[in-house]
């Protein structure tokens, strides 16, 4: 009796569990795609509207999807940063609740007193402030003509670095010392002269060398002053641009950042190729707009691809009204017809996704990084 009574117990939990294997077996089985495929054979002009839709939808929003990823990993190689292992600057957007923080068009500043901040953290071997002041190279009365001119102060040269070629250092205020590519175009030595516009204000300045920097110079010309007459020229006192940090020996980058960031607050730390976001303004805006853009794109046109298909596929179900009242008449309950109706959707929109994506992740954009590209080519090229 008790054998009786435990099996009659047993079985309806058995039943709940062989009715559910059941379901899941039926839900996408190869009966019901198989079905779905002979109605979407059958009405070949109403699934080619919604297989086009998914196609061009999946192909917009992958690419989408490609420019956002290039926006969020790409950039370019630091040239006047290259051997700062950190770079710290003031932070250049302005936070937003719920919506992308709009990037600053001009450079914020960090005061002068922070470089001592920054130079006190534990693993920083030193910490040099530099100033960018944007200046005009004449020769022969005419703007000479290739990538900006930036005016740094000496100290900043170790942080690309800089070694000299031939000449000194600039030890007077009419001194300066030329990269090796910028006296080469505008035709100057040790010893000559040679005119810079600051502002609109013309003078005269002596090389009293030429420099080499350790990493070519593709985005940029370098101009060195003497520190006091660079301060001069930059016009803000008590400000600078930014900190290079040099890292003392064995010390990790990132791990320095993040002390960096705890010991100063309010400053904003940049490692790896990030470094060019505060080296040029220009490099960080662009990436924030093509994020912007991909993001807002990508989901405008995810709705609008949500709302084609499925009045696509509303509309093919409404025109086949007979033919499913039909299938019901000859015994199909409504989960079967629900089923085959999802088939459809499932095989149609699977293969309109996979035409779409194929080609719109296969660009050579997407397989390139953007410091392997010519300089002409890269997101931040301005000649």
């Amino acid at each position: 009796m008790s054998r009786k009574s435990g099996a009659k117990a047993a079985d309806p939990l058995a039943a709940k569990k062989a009715k559910k294997a059941k379901k899941k077996v039926r839900t996408l089985s190869r009966q019901n795609l198989s079905l779905a495929w002979s109605t979407i054979r059958g009405r070949k002009g109403g699934f080619a509207a919604v297989l086009i839709a998914v196609a061009v939808g999946t192909a917009v929003i992958t690419a989408c999807g490609v420019l956002l990823e290039t926006g969020i990993r790409s950039g370019v190689p630091a040239e006047r940063y290259h051997r700062a292992a950190v770079v710290v600057g003031g932070n250049q957007a302005m936070p937003v609740d719920g919506d992308a923080d709009p990037r600053f068009s001009e450079r914020v500043r960090l005061p002068a007193d922070t470089v001592a901040k920054v130079d006190a953290v534990k693993g920083v071997e030193s910490a040099v402030g530099d100033v960018s002041v944007r200046m005009t190279v004449l020769k022969k009365d005419s703007v000479l003509n290739g990538p900006p001119v930036y005016g740094h102060g000496w100290s900043a040269s170790v942080l690309a670095p800089f070694t000299l070629r031939s000449g000194t250092q600039p030890r007077a205020a009419d001194d300066v010392v030329l990269d090796s590519d910028l006296a080469r175009r505008a035709g100057v030595d040790r010893g000559d002269t040679v005119t810079l516009v600051t502002g609109s204000k013309p003078a005269s300045y002596r090389v009293s060398g030429v420099a080499e920097p350790g990493a070519s110079f593709d985005r940029q010309s370098a101009v060195f002053f003497t520190d006091d007459h660079a301060a001069r020229l930059y016009g803000t006192s008590g400000r600078v641009d930014a900190i290079g940090v040099l890292a003392s020996k064995g010390t990790d980058a990132g791990d320095l950042a993040d002390r960096i960031k705890k010991a100063v607050p309010g400053v904003v730390t940049y490692t790896g190729d990030d470094r060019s976001d505060v080296e040029t303004l220009d490099v960080g805006q662009r990436r924030a707009v093509v994020i912007e853009a991909a993001t807002a794109f990508g989901a405008t046109m995810g709705l609008l691809v949500i709302i084609v298909v499925s009045g696509t596929l509303a509309l093919s179900v409404q025109q086949r009204r007979r033919e499913l009242a039909l299938l019901r008449a000859v015994g199909a309950t409504p989960k079967q017809v629900l089923r085959m109706i999802g088939g459809e959707a499932v095989l149609v929109g699977g293969i309109g996704a996979v035409l779409g994506a194929i080609p719109a992740s296969c660009s050579p954009c997407c397989c390139t990084p953007c410091s392997r590209l010519p300089a002409r080519c890269r997101p931040d090229s301005r000649w």
